[in-house]
Parts: structure tokens; sequence; C-alpha cells
């Protein structure tokens, strides 16, 4: 077995690519080979492929994918084995040859150790092999994760390195050199235009050629892009080389040290720098001070380690220096230059652990994973050792404090360590200092007219200049005003420097007159009026990442008007920001900030009433909005008061999506410090829009429950559970929904609330309905309906109406089915609900679909799509993508039907509906085996029969087997088939699934009629003929009818049936299917 990475992904036995099942598959096996030997735990590798998260049982299908790959590679009990089980994961265990990399990196050695030796014909021999072994780039065809990122960067840089040693050695051996090694130098030049290494040997193999003129101009050439790219110079190795061609006096085939890449050392060099800015301007002194930090083991006590420690404010540009600095040094640092975010000031991160960061920093240098320690001291001694002998340069960006980096600094001098913070590292011991001011004049003028990238809005230098000193001349301020000029094609610099200017528009959010951002926060808080530094302080306390000005003035008990004029004049001075029209925010260092200010300046009174406030103005537009939504959820002790900003369905939707993070955010630090009216009451308004988004917060709707029963308020208690029950459903957790249902519906009982005890009647029958209990799900929602009648609820009869004529259709009733759909239909549009309408809508055209009149089908499907994405519920819209996809499966329309069962799966991976998800899944499975994906097909089809199982969706599991009967029929394993096909029947008859049922009777006959017993197929077929008619599913009675064509023994009964089969298909507009035969087997299908 060989296993290739440098180049496409490929397993080749004998000299052929095995085939290595889906992309994903692919990708684990890259994410095992990059860590070929080493132990790979199933939580990494479930973060490499789902680094967003993901509801599907990861261990699962981390588990299939790997037991599809040994049966792609072979592996069998007994025989070779490369995938190996290891706590507490994977290995893939190979032997000597087996990875090209590894005999890439052998040879490359090789190479060197022959360069040690002064055995240069050998050296140069073995670089040629190496590099032979290359076949494109490393990993090609594998989807990107970050172990394979990293990796891939590291073999370019690896096979770069290789080939430059290459030349190396071929100029300093003096044969063939000539223009062979010229092109190959020129191609490697023009890819890498800023590498200094690969100039020079150019430059060094035309002066060796007999070219110098042309070995000075590729110095030129280089000097030209390091300074329009960089605003750089080349190095002063590549300017000593330049001068002694100049002069004549190079030896062109000899390489001074600090030309050759490693100096002698083995390592491969490494780059994780951020790339650098192209409009880096100003920083002279300080790039000088970094610049002169190189260290330098040669001279008295140069054994000390050298660390610069870089600090200053937010958005002073710290990083910024530090990654340039680090490019500008990088060449002199053969080992690598390593860069790492510490978080200490990162949203939704915490300060990243010593520890790990050097698992990080300690796998970025190549030790295994299964080398490195748990504990922190030992991790911290390995890291210090293996930089013991080598020259690296490391950037140790956004610390938190000196104790974070302590662990990680190498242990002696030939390292250079650049630390950025926010804070003074003075605790650091040997380290030098460097505070960032702000940018000289000119430097800053300099940023703000590259930033524009106009020259019509920057003509005027007067305004300019203006501009620049009105934004401080700091960098975030400066790239800020330019944006914004940028932006806004009609400005010019002297209109922007006028809205600055002028104090009665208070509308700059950068600076006013000699006041900066750059300034210490201190001191532009203190130059605020009493006002405007209440605002501040008092909007420290909103919990949530950003607000409008309707909160803003509610917590400072003030006019809207007055509150967004305050806004606007902290906007000016950079104490807030403002990222779209309406919403603010803070920096994150000005929100601690005005969160302490709060505590120090206001009473405890004062802040309680601030945040009451808050909270009540929260419940009261979040109510408001929710009862534009959808007014049968909205059950608060007081209706919400219309706010004038929501009076459109539309918009109350926009402002809870823009508001949601906020509302959350309060909701859950209500619950935490007491606060127990909000803490239910917020997500109780927040019930229409987790509907029609489908978020399911279980620890929100747990912590309206505990707030709840902590009043002591039945009403409040009802209504939480009623909530917690909704999330439950949308999770597949019915078991949990329904004994909420329970508890809500004794207390509404027990307080006699009507419209609850209905709501939670209604709710029953949409958990009884998936968990195949028809009969309760048809009282539960009969009882419903009749209190929303008395009550003259017309929304509530539609939707009682509408979960009634689910369940007739999911038991095949579809008389009933359709009264009770054009009735909900009806209630809805009176009310004026246009999301019930959607569901209604999608209902109708499932109606159509199971009764085989598929232009209606569309029809529907097509209108419940523009409806729902009018309205935007998510679940409407993932359910008329699913229905119109399944619509166009059925009907032939392939590729339009895999665009839509794509776009519905992702949806409901979105949302989280867990049955929802299923039934895409399944849908798109079919799908693929239509398109000749069978291997495909199964994989998803698993997937709905574990999501289906794990939910307890009986009528789910049913169809899934029947529809993965089909795929093995297909692919020819027929005792499998049968099996799955038997399995599926038992549920469907169990559930009442009639259109699924129909159609595993119909694969039962074919699988009988592939086996050749024409007897038995018969039996399948006419069962299947008699269901169809039941069921009035006349796509599977022409199935049905044209396999009693082909089986059955009397002639002219077999013919009347073929007839009627093409009778039926011709109605149906599609064409009859080919017989199936073995000779089919692995072919998609009709039917």
């Amino acid at each position: 077995m060989e296993f290739r990475v440098l180049g496409p992904l490929e397993a080749v036995l004998d000299g052929q690519a095995l085939p290595l099942g889906t992309p994903r598959a692919r990708t684990v096996l890259g994410i095992l080979l990059a860590n070929a030997g080493a132990i790979v735990s199933i939580d990494r590798i479930a973060e490499e492929l789902w680094p967003h998260g993901t509801t599907v049982d990861t261990k699962a299908e981390i588990y299939a994918y790997i037991s599809r790959l040994r049966c792609a590679l072979g592996q069998r009990k007994g025989g070779p084995a490369w995938l190996l089980r290891r706590s507490p994961g994977y290995q893939l265990s190979l032997q000597p040859g087996e990875l090209d990399l590894h005999r890439f990196e052998a040879l490359v050695e090789q190479a060197r150790v022959a360069r040690r030796l002064g055995d240069l014909e050998t050296c140069a021999g073995r670089y040629r092999e190496a590099l032979a072994l290359w076949r494109g780039n490393p990993f090609a065809g594998v989807a990107a994760t970050p172990i394979l990122d990293a990796e891939i960067a590291r073999l370019t840089e690896y096979r770069l390195a290789t080939q430059e040693e290459l030349a190396d050695c071929v100029l300093v051996r003096g044969a063939d050199c000539g223009s062979d090694l010229v092109a190959e130098l020129s191609a490697l030049v023009a890819a890498n235009p800023l590498r200094e290494r690969l100039h020079a040997l150019l430059m060094r193999a035309l002066c060796q050629s007999g070219r110098p003129a042309e070995a000075l101009r590729v110095h030129q050439d280089l000097r030209t892009a390091l300074a329009e790219e960089l605003g750089v110079s080349p190095g002063p190795e590549i300017g000593e080389l330049y001068e002694r061609i100049l002069h004549g006096e190079a030896d062109c085939g000899t390489a001074r040290p600090a030309e050759r890449p490693g100096a002698g050392r083995t390592s491969t060099r490494r780059n994780d720098l951020q790339a650098d800015i192209v409009d880096f301007t100003g920083r002279q002194e300080e790039m000088r001070r970094l610049l002169a930090t190189l260290p330098d083991t040669d001279r008295p006590g140069g054994t000390a380690l050298v660390i610069t420690a870089i600090d200053g404010m937010a958005g002073v540009g710290k990083t910024t220096l530090a990654v340039h600095a680090a490019h500008r040094l990088a060449e002199h640092f053969p080992d690598g230059s390593l860069f790492i975010d510490l978080h200490a000031h990162t949203a939704g991160h915490e300060p990243t652990d010593p520890a790990a960061a050097l698992d990080t920093l300690l796998r970025a240098i190549g030790v295994a994973g299964e080398k490195i320690p748990e504990r922190l001291d030992a991790r911290s001694a390995l890291w210090r050792a293996e930089l013991a002998d080598k020259r690296a340069l490391l950037v140790l960006d956004n610390a938190a404090s000196a104790a974070q980096v302590r662990p990680l600094l190498p242990g002696t001098a030939g390292c250079l360590t650049l630390v950025t913070s926010r804070r003074r590292l003075t605790d650091l011991d040997t380290a030098q200092t460097l505070s960032l001011d702000v940018l000289p004049h000119t430097a800053a003028v300099d940023l703000f007219t590259r930033t524009v990238d106009h020259p019509p809005a920057t003509a005027e230098a007067t305004a300019v200049a203006e501009v620049v000193e009105l934004c401080g001349r700091q960098p975030l301020a400066l790239r800020i005003a330019a944006a914004r000029l940028r932006a806004r094609p009609a400005w010019t610099a002297a209109h922007l420097a006028t809205r600055l200017r002028d104090q009665r528009r208070r509308l700059t959010e950068l600076a006013a007159g000699d006041r900066c951002v750059g300034t210490a926060f201190t001191l532009s808080y203190r130059q605020l009026a009493p006002a405007q530094a209440r605002l501040f302080r008092l909007l420290g306390l909103v919990p949530g990442p950003d607000f409008d000005v309707h909160v803003a003035a509610a917590l400072a008990d003030l006019p809207v008007p007055e509150t967004e004029d305050l806004l606007e004049e902290l906007v000016d001075v950079h104490l807030v920001q403002q990222p779209t029209p309406g919403r603010y925010q803070f920096h994150d260092l000005l929100r601690h900030y005005a969160r302490r200010a709060a505590h120090e300046e206001e009473a405890e009174p004062g802040r309680r009433a601030a945040l009451g406030r808050m909270f009540d103005h929260y419940v009261a537009a979040s109510g408001a909005a929710a009862t534009m939504l959808d007014p049968n959820l909205v059950w608060l002790p007081e209706a919400p008061a219309p706010r004038s900003w929501l009076s459109t369905p539309e918009q109350a939707l926009a402002w809870q999506d823009a508001e949601y993070p906020n509302l959350a955010a309060a909701a859950t630090q209500a619950q935490e410090d007491g606060w127990h009216q909000p803490a239910w009451q917020l997500p109780h308004t927040l019930d229409a829009y987790f509907d029609m988004r489908g978020h399911s917060p279980l620890r929100l709707m747990h912590g309206a429950v505990e707030a709840s029963r902590e009043l002591g308020d039945r009403h409040a208690q009802a209504c939480s559970r009623v909530g917690l029950a909704a999330a439950c459903l949308r999770l597949g957790r019915y078991r949990e929904a329904v004994d909420n249902l329970k508890q809500a519906l004794g207390l509404f009982r027990a307080a006699g609330f009507r419209r609850g005890e209905a709501t939670a009647l209604r709710r029953f029958g949409g958990i009884y309905e998936p968990t195949g209990r028809y009969p309760e799900a048809i009282a539960s929602l009969t009882q419903a309906l009749e209190i929303y009648r008395e009550i003259e609820d017309l929304i509530g009869q539609g939707e009682a109406e509408n979960d009634l004529a689910n369940v007739f259709l999911h038991t095949s009733r579809y008389d009933k089915a359709e009264q009770r759909l054009e009735s909900a239909l009806r209630l809805y549009r009176r009310g004026g609900y246009r999301v019930g309408e959607g569901i209604s809508l999608i209902n109708l055209g499932y109606l159509f679909l199971r009764t085989s009149r598929y232009p209606q089908a569309i029809e529907h499907f097509s209108a419940a799509l523009d409806v729902n994405r009018a309205t935007g519920s998510r679940l409407g819209i993932g359910g008329a993508l699913n229905n119109l996809g399944h619509t166009y499966l059925r009907v032939g329309r392939y590729p339009e039907a895999l665009d839509h069962l794509r776009g519905a799966l992702a949806v409901h991976r979105e949302t989280g509906y867990r049955r929802h998800q299923a039934n895409a899944l399944s849908n798109l499975g079919q799908a693929l085996l239509r398109v000749g994906k069978p291997g495909e097909a199964t994989e998803l089809l698993e997937q709905a029969l574990g999501v289906y199982r794990e939910i307890g969706c009986p009528s789910g599991e049913g169809a899934a087997l029947g529809y993965l009967g089909e795929v093995l029929l297909w692919t020819g394993q027929l005792p499998e088939a049968a099996q799955n096909l038997l399995q599926g029947l038992e549920l469907q008859r169990d559930t009442g699934n009639l259109f699924s049922e129909c159609m595993t009777l119909n694969h039962l006959g074919d699988l009988h009629w592939l086996l050749g017993d024409a007897p038995n197929a018969r039996i399948w077929f006419e069962q299947a003929l008699h269901r169809s008619g039941e069921a009035r599913n006349r796509h599977e009675l022409a199935h049905a009818h044209h396999g009693l064509g082909a089986v059955h023994e009397v002639p002219d009964t077999a013919a009347e049936h073929r007839r009627r089969a093409e009778e039926t298909y011709r109605e149906l507009d599609l064409p009859a299917p080919e017989l199936m035969t073995a000779s089919r087997r692995g072919r998609t299908g009709a039917a």
C-alpha cells in the first residue's frame, strides 16, 4: 500500500488508486495522514469536521467514515491493518516507505547529510529524487480543516525550501548551472516575488552564467516590489551580494552563511505570521528599536533571552507593528517564525490557557501529540528544550498577563520573542518595553490617504490635514474616518472635516478638537458633559453585545430624541461605535471601563432602577413584536403597548432578529441575578420567534421555568412550561415535551385560562403525530379546536384544523385532510395570519404529492415557499423546499430535486429541527440514488434513520428503512435489501404510513422478480396494487401494474396490466420505467 499526500490525496495498491468514498471520508483520511503514526482523538476529528458544531452523533458519523475507509483500503480481520482503533481515537499505522511524505523527508535528510560531508553530487541527486515525488499541491482535493490547512502551509514551505537548497547545492558545485537552472529559478521568483532568498539564488545563477547585468536587474526588481508592496527595502545579505556583483567581486558559486537556508540545520522553516499590510507607514523609530533586538550569541552576555513587549491602547497598531517587524526579521531565524493569538481581548474567547498555547506551539514545530505532556511545567520545559539549539522568532499576540506569557518563552538567546498586550507587562523579566503612541502627522496623512484610495476625495491637502488632526492621528480612528469617506463617493475631505468640526450635528464617530480616541479612556470620559458621562456609564450595564436608542433611553430614563443626540455625541468621541444605522456597541475595553464606572459612580439603588427600566423595556418591546408575529402566544399579565417602530410583522421579525442576542443575554442575566419577572417573561415573548426561526435555547427556557417557580406564579409556570415543551419538540425530545405540557395543561385548567389550555392540547397533537400516537393526537386536537371555537379564536382554530389535517395526511385519510386544510386556510386568511397560511399551503401540497397530483403539488409548494420567505418562517421555508424537492424527485426532475433538497437540509440543520432534518436527509438520499450515487445515498439515509430512532419517530424510521432497502436492491445486495424492506414494511403498517407502504410493497415485488421468483413477485405486486388503490397513489399503482405485466403467468392478464401501467404513466406525464432485471442492478431507475 502507498499513501500519497504530495499532490492529490491517494491510496494506491498495485499501481491502482483506490476509491476512498465520500469527500468527508477523504478528509478523515487526510487528518490521519497529517498525523501519521499519532493517535488522533475522536473529539479532535469531530472539531475538524464540524468546527461550528452539529446536531448529529459525531462519534457514530466518524465510526461510519472509518469503517468505509477500512473497506476501501481492503483492511480485513487477520490481514494488513492501517486504520487502528487506539483510545481515545484512531491511529494510521504505516510501514516505512508507505507514505510519500516520509520518503520525501528521508531523501531531503540524506541530501543535507551529503552536503555537510561535502558530497555535492549525491546531495543534488537526493534533492532531485525528493522533489520528483511531488505531483501538485499537497492534499489537493481534500476539504480544508485547521489541521490540514496548517500541514499544507508547512509542506508548501518545506518544498520551496528544498528547491532553494537544491539550487544552492548546484551553484556551489559549479556544474549544470546553465539556462535550465536560471529558468527554474526565474519561475520560482515569479511565483514568490517577495522572497529574498530566491532572488539571491537567481542573481548568483545569472552571474555564474556570465550575465551579471541581468543579476543586478533582479535585485532592482526585488527592491521595487518590496517598496511597492510592503514599503521596505531588501535585507542586508542580498544587498551585500548586489554590491559584490556590481564591483565584480562576487564568487557566485559560493553562498555566504547567511544566504544558506538553515545555516547547516536540518529543520524545515515554518512561517505562521499573519500577512503584512501593504499600507504600513510611519513607526520608523519603533522599527529601528525592534530591528536592533536581534539576538547576538557571540557577544559577552549574549545568552540572555531577548523579549520585546509592545503595549498600547486598543487600535493603536500593536499587532500590525509586531507582524511587520517579524516579517523584516524572519530571514534571520532559519528555524521558523511562529504566531499565536492569546485572546486576552477577543470577543467570545477566554484568554488562552498557557498549557493550550504550548500544545499549539509544540505541534507547530513538529512535536507529535502523544509526546506532549499534560502538566504545564513539563510542556514548558519541552518547549524550551525543542528551541534550545534553534533560531526562531515567536510572536505572542494579545497577551493577558505576564503569567500567561512566561511559560511560553524560549530559554536561550537564539530566539526572539515579540509580545503584544493592552497592558504594560512590567513584571515580565528581561523584557524591553515599547509603548506605542499615535502616528506622526506625515504618517497619519499617508495612512488616511492610502486607506481612502479615492484621489478626488482627498485632493485638498488642508482638509485632509484637518481631518487627520481631528482623528487625533490614532490609526483606528484614521481608518474609520477614511472608510466613511471611501464609502460615500459624494463626500470630500472638506465635507468630512465640516462634519467633524460642527458641534451641533454631533454625527462624527471619531474625535473632536484635540481630543482623540487614543488618549486614555479616563481622559476621554472626564471630558464628557454630565449627561453624556451618565449615559456612557449606564450603557455599561447592558448585558448584550449591542443596543439601540430605545434601550439607551430606558436606562437613562430620558426621551428618545435627547438620548439619540447623546449617543451621537458619544460616537463622535469614539466612546461608542455605530456599526450600522440605529445600532450602537462598545469596544470591549470601553465596555469594561463603562461597567466599572457605573459601579463606582452610580449608587446601588440607581443601578437597580436603571436595570429595572431596561428589563421592562425589553419585555414590553419584545412582547409588542411577538404580538405582531403570533398574538395567540403572548400571555403577559398586561398586554404590551404597541410600538410605533413595530407596526408590521416584517418589522417585528427584523427587530427580534437584531435584538435576539441582547434579549437572550438580558434574560440570562435576569435569571442569574434573581429578577424573576423578566426572567420568565422575556423568554415567553420569544416563543413565536423561536417557532419561526427554529431556535431552541433549552438553558434559557429551563431558567424561565425556575424563575416562575421562584415567583410562585402558576400562570407564569404554565407559560414557561409551554415554551420549554416547544423547544423540546423542535429538538425531537418528545418525552420531555410531553412531561412539560402535562404540567402546563394542569396549571391552565386550574386557573381557567382557556386559551392556554387549548394551546397545550394543540401542542400535544404536534408530539403525538410524529410518534405514531394518532388516536391521542386526534383527541387532543379536537379538544383544542372546540375551545378555540368557544373563545372565538380564528387563528387558534386554524392551527388546530391544520394540525388535524396533518394527522389525517399521515394516516392516508385524504378526504378529511383536505376538508381540514381548506378550513384552516380560510381561517388563517380571515385572521390575517400569513405564517399559518404558509404552513397550510405546504400541507395541501403534501396531500397532492401523496395522491400523485404533481402539478398541483408543485403549485402549492411554490406558493408556500413565497409566503414563508415573506414571513421569514425558517420552518416553513425548509418544509416548502423539502417537499418541492421531493415532488421534483417523483417526476424525474433530479437536478431541481437535488438543489431544493440540499437547500432544505441546510435550513433545517441551521434551525435544529431534528425531525425535519431527517426528512430532508431521507429525500436527499433518494435523489442521490436516482443520479447514480448509491454510496452517498446510503450515508444520508443511515443518518436519517439514526435521527428517527433517536427522537422516537417510528413512521420516519419505517420510511427510511424502506428507502435503504431500495438502495440495496439497486446495488444488488438482495438479502440485505429484503431485510430492510420487511422491517420497514412492518413499521409502516404499524404507523399507518400507507404512502411508504405502497413503495415498499412494489420494491419487494421488484426484489423477487430479480431473484427469478415470479410467483412471490406477483403476490407483492398485487398487495401494492390493492394498497395503492386505497391510498389513491396512482404513481405506485402504475408501478404495481407495470410489475404485474412482467410477472403474471396469464398472458392476457399481463397485457392488461401493462396497458393500465402505460395509461397511468401517460396520465401522470411520466415515462414508463424499464423492466428491472439483474443486468440493471446499480443503475438508477423509475418509481
